[in-house]
């Protein structure tokens, strides 16, 4: 397939008899324009998408994100953030080698984060790219949560999972893609991008890096997170669901070495009260003596355990 563009006001259905699916590797763009948010439909069989699948219109059509397939709600080739594609009384499903792509804008007064809206969304893997756009020079801080992706409907089962890595993606400059510490661009150093689940909603916020329970300070209950997940990989246990809060602070779907120095390496930085603002002022110096024996009681809890 080539590609398929519905504007504001289109109207397609696909549906191929006896087969009970069509395969996308090409691109669906719904709505590919900038103006107002399309109400384009799509609608008929399942689509197993292998190429894009994107836009800020309505879907009515069950989408399976298959390896190599992009899933990305906002407009194709700009990144602003707040767009947002639904599949109406139709669901997602993220399998493993597969992207969900979603664009963090910033405007002079507000933050806007790209959302996908499903009636059931289930989470086999994939992996989450947040891609950073500066558009307005201005960064928003993103201090509460934002939902990024919100199942709507009543399957009590809800994600069933989390993705298997995180990451960070710079579109200008090198477009270097680079993990979701955010040391590279100058107002987020110190914090990093952090991906959180409940049952039905995937969110993402600004946290200090090492801040793993989100209190506002990275402490013991962070290394905790750590130690006590030590090992754990999304990538070689589909039952390992690692995330943030517990312990995969650099989004690479395991626990091990990188979040260790995470948490150490920020030890005692702290946050405002209200996460109005960032204080970095208490982060250690490079070289600056950490508190090993609080590692090393923590690691005699984990033997022991």
């Amino acid at each position: 397939m080539g590609t398929i563009e519905l504007g504001a006001i289109s109207t397609l259905v696909v549906d191929v008899p006896g087969a009970g699916h069509w395969v996308n590797d090409g691109i669906v763009d719904l709505d590919p324009g900038f103006g107002t948010p399309g109400t384009a439909l799509l609608g008929g069989d399942t689509v197993r998408n292998r190429g894009w699948f994107q836009g800020r219109g309505t879907s009515r059509a069950d989408v399976v994100n298959e390896a190599g397939g992009i899933f990305a709600p906002g407009v194709f080739g700009g990144s602003f953030g707040g767009s947002v594609l639904t599949l109406e009384d139709a669901t997602l499903t993220v399998e493993p080698g597969s992207r969900v792509e979603v664009d963090w804008g910033t405007s002079a007064s507000d933050d806007r984060v790209d959302r996908v809206d499903a009636d059931g969304i289930a989470l086999d893997g994939g992996r989450l790219e947040i891609n950073y756009a500066d558009q307005f020079d201005f960064v928003a801080p993103l201090y509460t949560p934002r939902i990024i992706l919100d199942e709507t409907g009543t399957d009590p089962a809800g994600l069933g999972g989390v993705f298997d890595t995180v990451g960070l993606f710079i579109p200008s400059g090198s477009g270097t893609s680079l993990d979701v510490f955010a040391d590279d661009i100058p107002e987020l150093a110190g914090t990093a991008l952090a991906v959180t689940y409940d049952l039905k909603h995937v969110y993402l916020q600004r946290a200090l890096y090492g801040d793993a329970n989100l209190n506002g300070q990275v402490e013991q209950g962070d290394l905790d997170a750590v130690l006590q997940n030590w090992g754990m990989n999304n990538l070689a246990d589909p039952d390992a669901d690692v995330s943030w809060i517990t312990g995969d602070l650099n989004g690479n779907g395991q626990v091990e070495q990188g979040d260790l120095d995470a948490v150490l390496g920020n030890w005692g930085s702290a946050s405002a009260p209200d996460f109005g603002a960032f204080d970095l002022s208490s982060v250690p110096e490079p070289g600056a003596a950490i508190p090993l024996a609080v590692v090393a009681s923590a690691m005699r809890r984990r033997r022991g355990s």
